[in-house]
């Protein structure tokens, strides 16, 4: 994994004053936290019957989640004994890469990494995409402030026009890669 991650193209965002880096891996850019995970991930074998949620961070993955799960499991829990009142979805569904055991029971997983990009698995199972997809303008401010929280930076130590000149450059790939007329 080492060797892989040393000879990728790197990039380290100069409005997170150097505490956010991205590689580029399959022609999109990955925070450094996710890129171990997006790797491994093209090992995942994909079966007919999975359903996987894709979309971009902050355009609604975790209530698609929380949709998702409740629907599948409508008749195994109701609105008193749901584990969605007590549990995040993002602790009941496995996100792609951040897991290293399929739940049967329930074959729904997300994922980030862009349609191109997929386990090939996934693309000749004939298993289920729902994607989702958000206004960019509120996705790019919304992974913004999320970014800042996470890495401690205030407004003024982290200016959103460079952020935002980053994102406009292809530099800040939000882990999903471009949109493309498929997805638009």
């Amino acid at each position: 994994m080492e060797e892989i991650v040393k000879s990728l193209p790197q990039h380290t965002s100069s409005w997170s004053k150097g505490r956010l880096t991205y590689y580029m891996y399959e022609g999109f850019w990955v925070m450094n936290s996710f890129l171990e995970g997006v790797i491994l991930a093209q090992r995942y074998k994909a079966e007919p019957n999975d359903v996987f949620l894709c979309s971009s961070p902050k355009t609604g993955t975790t209530w698609l989640k929380a949709l998702a799960f409740a629907i599948g499991t409508r008749n195994k829990f109701d609105e008193t004994n749901s584990p969605l009142l007590t549990t995040l979805p993002h602790d009941i569904l496995p996100h792609l890469g951040l897991f290293h055991q399929k739940n049967s029971s329930f074959p729904v997983v997300a994922t980030h990494v862009p349609y191109a990009s997929l386990p090939k698995s996934v693309l000749t199972s004939n298993c289920k995409i729902v994607y989702i997809y958000h206004n960019i303008k509120d996705v790019v401010i919304s992974h913004y402030h999320f970014i800042r929280e996470i890495k401690k930076l205030t407004m003024e130590d982290a200016p959103f026009e460079e952020a935002f000149d980053e994102f406009c450059q292809g530099r800040q790939r939000l882990v999903i890669g471009r949109t493309t007329s498929r997805t638009r």
